[in-house]
């Protein structure tokens, strides 16, 4: 059951024109059922009556509460109206950005994927190479280099805007995604060093 206490101002001031009006009825139920040609019938009708005014005086005030609890309650949803229609565009423009995001996490790992298949391809010499791997190779690896710093600056960029927009999950992602790509690109390097001589 609800106590008075947890009950709006609205739902007191409704409750207490209806107890008025209820009383109202009862008194009038009884007035009507009364025998007025005895003493007693006479008293109680008069009584009633008494009571019927102090009713009817009551009716006015308990119907002017309701009013105007029926008006605050009426600026109440219009302001939580206001304020649902500003966190509603903040919302979309906040699974808007979030998306974008993701859409280019996703594009960057397509990206990373297609490098990293490239870059299965070029191995390591092992042993004696031929001039004409050396070469082979030499004009590969600069062209993976700078595919990597491209990646590794997408990764930064992509990690940096994560952060700014609070979205720690996907900027430890990127940030991972970005060492790694460094961690590749210096292995490569290395690599061009060797084939380099």
């Amino acid at each position: 059951m609800t106590n008075d206490e947890d009950r709006t101002p609205f739902a007191k001031a409704a409750i207490a024109l209806d107890a008025e009006f209820q009383r109202f009825a009862r008194l009038t139920a009884e007035l009507e059922r009364l025998n007025l040609d005895s003493d007693r019938g006479y008293e109680r009708g008069l009584a009633i009556m008494k009571e019927l005014e102090t009713c009817r005086e009551r009716f006015g005030p308990a119907s002017q509460d309701l009013a105007r609890t029926m008006e605050e309650a009426r600026e109440r949803t219009a302001k939580a109206a206001a304020t649902i229609g500003e966190r509603e565009g903040m919302i979309r423009d906040r699974r808007e950005r979030v998306e974008a995001l993701l859409a280019r996490y996703k594009q960057l790992g397509e990206l990373v994927q297609r490098v990293t298949s490239a870059a299965a391809q070029v191995k390591a010499p092992t042993g004696e190479i031929s001039a004409e791997d050396k070469a082979a190779l030499g004009a590969r690896l600069p062209e993976l280099d700078q595919q990597l710093d491209v990646l590794v600056e997408q990764s930064r960029l992509l990690m940096d805007d994560a952060r700014a927009a609070h979205l720690k999950v996907l900027e430890r992602n990127a940030d991972s995604l970005r060492q790694s790509l460094q961690s590749a690109r210096h292995r490569f390097r290395q690599l061009a060093e060797r084939t380099a001589h």
